[in-house]
């Protein structure tokens, strides 16, 4: 018999199949690790804009006006919230941050700060307390809790704003 020299076509066979499992293999880890990559990149850009929409409607609610009234006005699912901050709107005209459930998003006066949020997942309340000793406890504004959540139910945020001066309180 004559010795050959390279590999015979059942040795061909073998190595493509096995080549062909290890490959199939590497793509689906490829696959998995590219649709982690997305979908944290997805994820951590939703954080950001939750974040900014709600340092933002901290910075509104923390800086109001001394001795001004904060409102709170719920009409179905919609809530909005009023108040005077003259450091933004220096007419010293009333600012409103509402949210709009039937769009899913918070706005302030007009401008879009937040979109595509879980409809049940947005609350609003205003605590009171007696902040400047008059004996009447229902009137101050201690803390407002905000809390939201995106659709994919992958952001949520939530927290107690507290302003820097006493104001009024007039809601529900």
């Amino acid at each position: 018999m004559r010795k050959s020299n390279g590999f015979t076509l059942v040795e061909m066979i073998v190595a493509l199949a096995i080549f062909g499992i290890l490959a199939m293999g590497f793509a689906g880890l490829l696959q998995l690790g590219v649709r982690g990559y997305a979908s944290s990149t997805t994820n951590s850009a939703q954080a950001l804009i939750a974040q900014i929409a709600f340092d933002r409607i901290s910075m509104e609610l923390k800086n109001i006006d001394p001795y001004s009234t904060i409102t709170l006005v719920q009409a179905g699912s919609d809530i909005s919230i009023q108040y005077v901050n003259s450091r933004v709107d220096s007419s010293g005209a009333t600012r409103t941050i509402f949210y709009d459930d039937s769009e899913g998003r918070i706005s302030i006066n007009g401008f879009v700060l937040v979109e595509d949020l879980d409809s049940n997942s947005f609350q609003l309340s205003v605590n009171t307390n007696d902040m400047n000793n008059d004996g009447d406890s229902t009137n101050e504004v201690s803390d407002i809790f905000l809390s939201f959540r995106n659709s994919d139910n992958t952001v949520t945020m939530s927290g107690r704003i507290y302003p820097r001066a006493i104001a009024e309180y007039s809601g529900p």
